[in-house]
Parts: structure tokens; sequence; C-alpha cells
């Protein structure tokens, strides 16, 4: 008894079970001592208790003694927490090695082709919710629509297009129609024939009469195309710029559908000279600078906007200064067409014409009658048509000599053609002789050349402008 007393104050001094270390009082000493003794007096334990140490034996390791039941049954706490452990430690080395092993392929395509599919069929229901609710949207609209087109609005007159493109057919003259040949008038009428000319030629319809009406709108703001600013651009250097309708009636000639109002067609026709003065002279780039100070006042829209619609103008870099010329020309050739048509100043510009100079004379039969009818002719037809204004017959008077040069070689035409087919005695020389005769013959009364016309028409409104910046 006195040793297990002992032993058990010795192990509990061993292991600090005291007040100063383990905070335990004399009276757990004393239940740890009866503890102990029931131990000890146990009839079937007639030796001390066995008892296993907790802890290995280790150097400053406090010793305790432990029941044996007590250490079997943490042994087996041990063993199934170390199984767990092991169990958990496999599963993740296998989930290790699969994760490590390359995918199939095949499964892999199979399962993007899947997710593929299921991506479309989501957008594709997505996108028929969207256009059915789109349609939905649209049909009250439509039917408004369909109700104001229904109604007649007020104020608004009916416009037939089919009759207005006949109309205007009618009145443009068509280039495959031959010229019906007409005896001049008397030459004692020259001169009022000309005259008369004139003052037809004189401007009636300009960009100064641009309106915006219910028949023919005048500006639909739409975007040009290549070939509609080549067009509009012949039309420009045939008869300048302020005068769109005769633009209009070159652009349709080219054209099977023009989609450009009246307004639209002013507006490109001065962008085109403000594109063009950025390469012409020091000259020439004031003139511009005026007349677009001009378009302002005849409500042309100019800007931004406008090039931006129009687009880039080809061929400008080369040409640019040579076509301002062009429409230089043009727009003093309408000063110079009033300037002779006026009652106040025509006496001044018909004398002015006879003291010019005869170096640009075209022929031996050009006389002022001549020159006032290709000043109207030019302004009638276009810079450069000179086989419409030959065909006039407003001017055949002007022309005379020429008319009767090409009536009396279509006659010989067809005698030597009637002789040829008869088989007539004359050998070829006689023959060639007297077609070279006739053709040097017809070539003194005949047509002059184009470049001779167009010399002789630069010389007359030069001259006639210097006439009326003085008499002004």
């Amino acid at each position: 008894m006195f040793t297990s007393k002992m032993s058990a104050r010795g192990y509990a001094e061993d292991y600090g079970f005291g007040e100063e270390e383990g905070g335990m009082g004399q009276s757990q000493a004393d239940e740890e001592e009866d503890d102990w003794n029931i131990f000890s007096s146990s009839p079937s334990s007639s030796a001390p208790a066995t008892t296993t140490p907790l802890l290995a034996d280790k150097p400053g390791t406090p010793r305790m003694a432990v029941p044996a039941s007590s250490l079997e049954c943490s042994m087996d706490e041990d063993s199934s927490t170390e199984g767990e452990d092991i169990e958990s430690s496999r599963s993740k080395r296998r989930a290790i090695l699969s994760a490590q092993q390359p995918p199939d392929p095949r499964q892999v395509q199979a399962v993007a082709i899947q997710q593929r599919r299921a991506k479309v069929r989501e957008l594709q229901s997505k996108i028929q919710q969207e256009c059915l609710a789109l349609c939905r949207s649209l049909l009250p609209l439509q039917r408004q629509w369909r109700k104001e087109l229904d109604d007649p609005i007020p104020g608004l007159v009916s416009f037939d297009h089919t009759k207005q493109e006949e109309r205007v057919r009618a009145k443009a003259p068509s280039s495959r129609v031959e010229p019906k040949m007409k005896r001049p008038l008397p030459h004692t009428h020259a001169t009022a024939g000309a005259t008369r000319n004139l003052s037809y030629s004189v401007p009636t319809v300009t960009d100064n009469t641009l309106k915006r009406s219910a028949k023919t709108p005048s500006r639909r703001r739409l975007h040009w195309r290549s070939n509609e600013r080549e067009a509009i651009r012949r039309g420009i250097l045939m008869f300048g710029v302020g005068r769109s309708e005769k633009v209009r009636n070159v652009m349709r000639g080219s054209m099977k559908h023009l989609q450009h109002g009246l307004g639209d067609i002013a507006d490109c026709s001065w962008d085109f000279v403000r594109a063009c003065s950025t390469y012409s002279d020091v000259r020439d780039r004031v003139f511009v600078e005026n007349l677009l100070m001009r378009a302002g006042d005849l409500g042309i829209e100019v800007g931004p906007d406008v090039s931006e619609r129009v687009g880039r103008w080809e061929k400008i870099e080369k040409s640019g200064a040579i076509w301002v010329k062009r429409i230089r020309l043009l727009d003093n050739l309408g000063h110079v067409i009033q300037f002779c048509a006026s009652p106040e100043t025509q006496e001044i510009a018909y004398n002015a014409i006879d003291t010019l100079d005869d170096s640009t004379v075209p022929c031996d039969w050009w006389t002022r009658q001549s020159d006032l009818a290709l000043l109207a002719g030019i302004y009638r037809h276009g810079f450069g048509n000179y086989e419409a204004i030959k065909t006039d017959e407003e001017f055949a008077e002007a022309f005379r000599p020429a008319w009767e040069s090409m009536e009396a070689a279509s006659t010989q035409k067809g005698m030597h053609s009637n002789n040829h087919d008869q088989g007539t005695s004359k050998n070829l020389y006689e023959r060639n002789s007297e077609a070279e005769f006739l053709s040097r013959e017809a070539s003194t009364d005949s047509w002059p050349e184009s470049n001779v016309l167009t010399r002789r028409l630069k010389r007359l409104v030069e001259h006639l402008m210097q006439v009326n910046e003085q008499v002004l």
C-alpha cells in the first residue's frame, strides 16, 4: 500500500501535477491514490498492474503510466484514422494519374460539336424571337402608311412621271434623226435672223429659278456614283455652271435612270468648280472665288456635306486647270450673248466684231452673221457640238455656203455613182481628176475644222468681253 502511494506520488511529481505547474491540488493526489488502491486491492490481481508508457522515453519528457485498455482503444482509433488517410491518399493519387493521361481526341471533338450545336440553336431561337418582335412592331406602321397613301394630301398636285418624260423627250432633239435640208433665207434677212437667234439663246432658266416643288423634288441628297460624276462632268464642260437643265439633259442622254434632282445637279456642278480651282493658276483661281461667292446668293449648297456626297473627281489632278479654263470660257460666253442680244449694246457688239482682225477667220465665206450664229449655236448646243450647229435650220442663212456645198456634194456624189454604175466611156484618170476638182472646190466652201472654230470662238469671246468691260 505504501509502495502504491509512493509510486502514485512519484508519477504525479514526475508529470508535474503539483500546484506550481499542473494546477492540481492535494485532493486530486488523494483521488489518484484511491484509484491505485482499488487496483492494488483487487483480488484478481496479486501483482501490481502492468502499465505502458504513452509516450516514448525521451530526455526531459515526463512519463505517465496508462492502463492497457486505454492504450488499446487509442490504437484502434489511430489505426482507423490511418486507414482513412491511406484511402484518401490513394484516391488523390488516382485522380492525379487520370488527369495526367491525355484525353481522347474523338471524345473532345464530339463534346465541342455538341456545344456548338447547342449555341447555334440558342442563337437561332433568339434571332427568331427578335425578328418576330420586329415584324409585330412594323405591322401598325405599315397599316398607317397604307392609310396615308390612300388618303389624298391637301395641296399636293398629282404628277405623272411618264408624261413628264415624254414631254422632255419631245423637246430634246434626237441625234438619230437626220435633219432636213432647208433652203437658206434671202441674204437681206441675215442680220435679223442672227439677232433673233441670239435673242432665243438668252438664258431663261438658270440656277436662279431652282425651287422645291411637289412635282420634281429639287434635292434628294443621294450619293453620286462614278458614272454619274462622269456624265455630269461632260455636261458641265459643254454648257458650264448655272445651266442645270442643260446638264441634266446631257446626263439623261448617257444614263438610263437619273436619280438626282435638279438641285443636286446644281450643287454637284458647283462642287466640281471648287475641286478644279485647287489645280488652276492664279488668274483662274480669282475667277472661281468670285463664282463661288455668287453661288451663295443662288441658294446653292456648297460645303463638306456636298463634297462627301459627290465623292472624288477622277482625273482632276491632271486636267483640273484645263477644265477651269473651259468653265471660264462658257461663263464669259453667257455674258457675251447678253451683250450682243441687248438692244442697248447690240450696235456696239456688232461694230466690235467688224473691227476684229481676220487672222482667225475660219474660211473665206465667213461673215459677221457666221460669228453671231457660232456664239448662239455654242450656247444652245454646247461646246464642241459643231455638227449640231451646222445642221440647225435656224442658222442656215449664216452658214449658207456650207449648206450649198453640202447639197452640191451630195448631188455630185449621186451623179458620180450613177455614171459609174452605167459604165460610161470616161476612163479612170478623168474620173479621178473630176473628183479631185470637186473636193478642192468643196474644201473652199465646206464646213471648217473643229479646232479652227474653237480658236475663232475663243477670240470672239475674249474680244467682246474686253469691249463689254469698257462699256460698263
